[in-house]
């Protein structure tokens, strides 16, 4: 079967290399000049399989007034007065409740998990090189209560496997001296053994590379302009290198997926959410274990040469230009935090936005659409699901039984 995938992000890629080993003709499309320059390009490098909480909490709902007014908060939200920000925030607070909570955590960890495995698998046929690390994560809480809130995440998810761990501040610094300066910040925190790191862009670079050895087509800078439909059928995408053609479509352009669904009558509940990155040359007293942390949303990674630094999350947002006081934020707290960390004076700042859902799960699967597949909407989990994600669609595609259930995961949940 002919397929065309809209989008070269980490998600586009792997779904290609998935399809392609099934023995598909693949094409892939995207704007920009090579794979994984967009939402993929600088992210912040963690494999976070066991931190698949949603956004949507029940403790947000009251915090709702202050992320709209807060503009240098770690969350923020934009107030908007337009269908797509109305609908998004609705669904979004009705996922604020305890049991959907528990119910959006284990549908995405479920998938993370395989995603996990089918990494492992695809590394094990192919070696790839990206700053791979298998070396757990350490999720630093700053205050009692989110403590207490994260010894019960723990105590829920590990029913499925995870074998977290939970620390006391003192086996916190133990594990990462370079805590030192925020010692008497830290209140405790949960390792997770079984999450990793990498540089996401250098993955989909080279799994790019495997692709186009498998015979999989990269057309780059291309606009997606429409997709073209009779009936319940897509029967070409228009570009700017005209109408291309093929057996079946699927739609991988995160925050620009809706645009291309809305004239086909789908409405997908994707929505930005702009984050930041700082990309810092490393020092001999960088850390060296994969770090968040909770109080001020914020990842560290040690990505082989750089400390990739990853916050700022501000839903609603489009604009990727870079706002110096926020960079400056980050900045600061990376200083305060590593003060000895990396070479601050030769950081580059990265903005760009995820495609998130308001129960952050992605959306995979059908359409009504009898050709057309969806493969988006993975939020800040992009890197983490898309192996899973990917060869889950695959056997949609073939219609094989899937690994994982896509009860949850698929458009049908929204109605």
């Amino acid at each position: 079967m002919n397929i065309i995938i809209l989008g070269a992000g980490v998600v586009g890629v792997t779904t290609a290399y998935y399809l392609s080993r099934d023995g598909h003709q693949v094409t892939v499309i995207d704007r920009a000049e090579q794979a994984g320059m967009m939402t993929s390009f600088a992210n912040g490098g963690q494999l976070s399989y066991s931190y698949t909480d949603p956004m949507a909490q029940p403790y947000l709902i009251a915090q709702l007034p202050s992320l709209m007014w807060h503009y240098y908060a770690p969350l923020t939200i934009r107030f908007s007065l337009s269908p797509e920000f109305l609908r998004w925030t609705k669904l979004f607070l009705q996922n604020c409740n305890q049991q959907r909570v528990e119910e959006n955590t284990l549908k995405v960890l479920k998938l993370g998990l395989h995603s996990r495995d089918a990494l492992h698998g695809l590394l094990a046929e192919h070696p790839l090189q990206f700053h791979y690390q298998q070396a757990g994560k350490l999720y630093l809480f700053m205050n009692q209560q989110e403590m207490e809130r994260g010894a019960k995440r723990c105590e829920f998810k590990n029913q499925w496997g995870l074998q977290q761990q939970v620390w006391s501040a003192e086996q916190c610094l133990q594990h990462e001296p370079n805590l030192a300066h925020v010692r008497d910040s830290v209140v405790g925190g949960v390792f997770s053994p079984l999450d990793e790191s990498g540089d996401a862009f250098l993955f989909t670079q080279a799994l790019a590379e495997v692709c186009k050895a498998q015979g999989v087509t990269f057309l780059y800078n291309t606009e997606i302009q429409a997709l073209q439909h009779q009936s319940r059928r897509v029967t070409g995408v228009v570009t700017s290198r005209g109408v291309q053609s093929a057996d079946a479509v699927v739609l991988s352009m995160a925050t620009e997926s809706p645009r291309l669904a809305r004239p086909l009558g789908l409405r997908l509940p994707v929505y930005p959410m702009k984050g930041y990155s700082l990309s810092i040359p490393i020092t001999d007293h960088s850390p060296n274990t994969c770090l968040t942390d909770s109080k001020h949303r914020t990842v560290y990674s040690h990505l082989g040469p750089v400390l990739r630094v990853a916050g700022m999350a501000e839903v609603g947002s489009w604009d990727l230009n870079l706002k110096p006081k926020k960079v400056a934020v980050m900045e600061h707290l990376a200083r305060k935090t590593f003060p000895d960390g990396g070479h601050f004076d030769q950081l580059k700042p990265w903005a760009g936005l995820r495609p998130m859902t308001p129960d952050s799960a992605p959306i995979i699967g059908r359409t009504p659409y009898e050709n057309l597949y969806l493969n988006t909407g993975h939020g800040m989990l992009g890197w983490t699901l898309s192996c899973g994600s990917a060869s889950v669609l695959a056997d949609v595609i073939a219609k094989r039984e899937t690994k994982v259930s896509l009860l949850g995961l698929d458009l049908g949940r929204f109605g």
